[in-house]
């Protein structure tokens, strides 16, 4: 007879980090990747902060896989539908144990960020919904909504975190997990969200004179 059953056991996550976290920090930003990348790439899209008075986080999913069968390439992945809520409580637990150890000497005030990324917009709600942090902006570009999560309650339980979506008028990856016109449904339905949405002329992609917009609007 076949059981399948679980452990939990120790393991080691990798991160990586952009700037400085002292008394100067008025920003720290928590970005979240998407499927297939990886912290050491995606952390260099937000480079072009001031790394005087920003402090940047990359956290990499915890699985990886190589992206084509040559095996020269690899990336990370959040997570898949297999055993899909141990997986969940994994990265946030991983999240919140990321974000305590950085940030747990470092009371001084500053404004607690997020940007997420394709795959990691669902990453970024599950964080925020079952976590243990209150953010003050929650921006999320090109992803989708955790069916799970009961959205009426966000503002209602982060009264103070403001939250944004952008995403990219050619976004091909956008238009393979749905139409144009389900997501702007799904934008309207959940409109009492959002302090802003963005939209540019590009693809499935981080743009950098969109997320310098973001910061203006964040830091305004």
């Amino acid at each position: 007879m076949i059981s399948i059953q679980n452990i939990e056991i120790k393991r080691t996550a990798r991160f990586a980090t952009f700037g400085n976290l002292d008394e100067k920090t008025t920003d720290v930003w928590f970005v979240i990747h998407g499927y297939g990348q990886l912290a050491e790439f995606f952390i260099k899209k937000f480079t072009f902060l001031n790394p005087e008075t920003n402090f940047v986080v990359a956290p990499e999913a915890l699985s990886r896989h190589y992206l084509s069968t040559h095996q020269n390439k690899v990336g990370a992945v959040w997570m898949t539908k297999e055993d899909r809520e141990n997986e969940v409580k994994d990265y946030v637990n991983y999240l919140n144990t990321l974000k305590d150890t950085l940030l747990s000497e470092h009371q001084h005030q500053y404004r607690l960020n997020i940007i997420a990324f394709s795959q990691g917009c669902a990453t970024a709600w599950r964080w925020v919904n079952d976590g243990n942090a209150k953010f003050d902006n929650l921006v999320l570009w090109a992803g989708d909504f955790p069916a799970e999560i009961d959205y009426t309650k966000i503002p209602e339980r982060f009264p103070e975190m403001k939250v944004m979506y952008v995403y990219g008028l050619d976004d091909e990856v956008l238009r393979e997990w749905q139409t144009y016109e389900i997501l702007e449904q799904k934008l309207k339905e959940k409109d009492f969200l959002f302090s802003k949405v963005i939209s540019f002329e590009g693809k499935h992609e981080l743009n950098e004179s969109v997320l310098k917009q973001v910061e203006a609007i964040i830091k305004k």
